[in-house]
């Protein structure tokens, strides 16, 4: 598939191919394999987690969903996203926003190594308070795993929670939430935190 070097995903005929890709890889992907409903279960792969700020939305909102987009590539700015937009990441996979509802949800899906990768951000809150939960959904195409793919698996989901870790400090940091005593021992926690991960595989 052709593709270019440039973050957005802008030329008509390019985005026709990707809309094709990205229904034909799904197709595949939810066809039923097994006539076990514990092998179908089996590939697919969840992770959840949420957390708490004492801040309301209006804040935390743009600081959270740009550090997240900067973390897929640093020259996608946060005007540009919108539904259904195609874009790339820093390592050149291309993927879709899904759902984009500002205040609400930001939710994109790739397609890398036979796997189906869905990450939302879910958004909830009050006058007092945000609440953000984070949930990773993978699916592959077989249930069976060997050695090396349960050691795979296993890195993926430390290092996607160690992700979810270093976001919520680095969000604390941006919105003033950690005194500037503490800034410090903070950025050496998430040093420690990303090495860690670095050093699991």
């Amino acid at each position: 598939m052709k593709i270019t070097n440039e973050h957005l995903v802008t030329d008509q005929w390019e985005i026709d191919k990707w809309d094709q890709y990205f229904v034909e890889e799904n197709k595949k992907l939810d066809t039923k394999i097994y006539s076990s409903v514990l092998e179908e279960r089996l590939r697919t792969n969840k992770i959840i987690k949420s957390f708490r700020i004492k801040k309301t939305v209006e804040p935390v909102w743009p600081v959270f969903i740009q550090q997240l987009v900067q973390d897929l590539n640093p020259s996608i700015k946060l005007f540009e996203i919108k539904t259904a937009g195609y874009y790339r990441s820093q390592n050149n996979i291309v993927f879709k926003v899904l759902e984009y509802k500002i205040h609400e949800s930001f939710c994109i899906q790739w397609f890398a190594n036979k796997q189906r990768i869905n990450r939302n951000i879910l958004v909830s809150h009050n006058s007092k308070s945000t609440k953000i939960t984070y949930v990773d959904i993978t699916k592959g195409p077989t249930s069976v795993q060997g050695y090396f793919e349960r050691r795979i698996k296993n890195v993926y989901v430390k290092r996607q929670r160690s992700a979810f870790k270093v976001q919520k400090l680095k969000l604390k940091i941006a919105l003033g939430l950690i005194p500037d005593r503490k800034i410090s021992w903070v950025q050496l926690k998430i040093d420690k935190i990303l090495k860690r991960s670095a050093d699991k595989y």
